[in-house]
């Protein structure tokens, strides 16, 4: 999860869950979805993948893959 404000851990109902400070002017590419009826905020097709190359989640290869299949949905 990205804010301003701090990075932190928790685990919420035995899932595991990282909270990581960025810059506010790094705070972009958002929008509101709903959620069991809360509204949160979710990276749209853009900024997901600056968030796995800038903090990569399993290897190079996972991070490549992802990318890859999903570049015909990204408006570049």
């Amino acid at each position: 999860m990205l804010n301003t404000k701090r990075s932190y851990s928790a685990v919420i109902a035995g899932t595991g869950y990282k909270a990581v400070k960025i810059r506010p002017d790094k705070y972009y590419g958002f929008t509101v979805a709903d959620s069991g009826g809360e509204k949160v905020r979710v990276s749209d097709r853009e900024r997901t993948p600056v968030d796995l190359i800038y903090n990569p989640i399993g290897s190079f290869r996972d991070v490549r893959e992802v990318i890859r299949e999903n570049m015909e949905k990204i408006d570049c």
